[in-house]
């Protein structure tokens, strides 16, 4: 991200929250290993800590520069989510039309990779991809899905302390929803406790629940990335 970021703009960003006070100030030093990387996320850092009340105190070089990246890293998850990504650009697709109102820079990148790689043969008829879930095994078990392995499960999830970012995500797929949204929750506390951890993309996320698949987990999908955690099957 700091690549599309003028190191001018984030400079004056910096000495107008600094200017502020309401949070820690932030230094750094433009000798060598200066990391402009870094320091961007220490500033996105540093505008999320500023109180709820406070951030109408916060001049539009902050919140400009902030929203940017933000919506930078959505538009990053939502890409690398998309799996039509330019190569199955249709104007008429909802996931299309969708990302046109949300990101409509990528959405441009998008429809112009697409048309270069189907080159003079026109659209490609795209095949329709079935959402699958673990369904639940058969046997004395009875039925896992609603059964008392799966409340055992339930309890076990929401007894758990936020203390380490896979409890929150576990919490997250317990109460079910879009997987962009759930990565925004998580990348945002992550940012908070300093970790580098499901800060990249909503399909770390999409990683955590397969792993949890392999031991018994069952998940209901739906469109938009809906993922719901609906039973256990072990």
């Amino acid at each position: 991200m700091a690549e599309t970021i003028e190191f001018e703009k984030l400079e004056e960003a910096i000495k107008a929250l600094n200017d502020l006070g309401l949070v820690e100030k932030i230094e750094y030093s433009l000798e060598e290993g200066f990391d402009l990387n870094e320091l961007l996320g220490r500033f996105m850092k540093a505008t999320e800590a500023v109180a709820f009340e406070k951030e109408k105190e916060l001049p539009d070089i902050i919140v400009d520069l902030y929203n940017k990246v933000a919506d930078s890293v959505k538009a990053k998850a939502a890409k690398e989510e998309c799996e039509m990504y330019g190569k199955g650009w249709d104007a008429e697709h909802k996931d299309c039309k969708q990302c046109q109102k949300d990101y409509p820079d990528e959405y441009e990148k998008c429809k112009e990779a697409t048309e270069t790689a189907q080159g003079a043969d026109g659209p490609q008829k795209k095949e329709e991809k079935k959402e699958t879930t673990t369904p639940p095994k058969e046997g004395t078990e009875g039925d896992l899905v609603k059964g008392e392995k799966f409340e055992a499960l339930k309890k076990k999830i929401l007894g758990k302390d936020d203390s380490k970012l896979t409890s929150v995500i576990d919490k997250l797929l317990l109460e079910g929803g879009s997987v962009n949204k759930m990565f925004e929750k998580v990348a945002k506390e992550a940012g908070k406790r300093g970790l580098t951890t499901f800060t990249n993309s909503a399909s770390e996320i999409s990683g955590l629940a397969k792993s949890r698949e392999k031991s018994g987990w069952v998940f209901e999908r739906g469109e938009d990335g809906y993922i719901k955690l609906v039973g256990y099957s072990k």
